[in-house]
């Protein structure tokens, strides 16, 4: 009897195929993944429709490399400059902001 070998996918089919999965996923399997990723738990609140883009993207980011650190550096600055508010003038309302820019500048 011959044993015909499946073929093996390179790590970018691999991240194709997963990225085609997520949408599928049962909210138990995206906390796996958001642990497997991650490292941590993720929140408790977390609905599936935020956690499947913040997971494709974390999956892209370990597949092809994140944003450059010039990139991160100049993030974080626009971020505080945008939300450096005057003496005596009231905090600004962050919730205006993606939740993919706190995401990316709390990592």
């Amino acid at each position: 009897m011959v044993k015909i070998a499946k073929p093996r996918l390179t790590s970018e089919q691999a991240g194709t195929l997963f990225l085609e999965q997520l949408p599928a996923m049962s909210h138990k399997e995206l906390r796996q993944h958001w642990r497997e990723l991650f490292d941590r738990e993720p929140n408790t609140g977390m609905r599936r429709n935020h956690m499947i883009p913040i997971l494709a993207y974390r999956a892209q980011e370990r597949a092809f490399g994140g944003l450059k650190e010039s990139t991160l550096r100049r993030l974080r600055e626009l971020s505080l400059r945008c939300c450096r508010s005057p003496v005596g003038a009231p905090e600004p309302d962050i919730s205006r902001f993606p939740s993919s820019v706190h995401f990316l500048l709390s990592s």
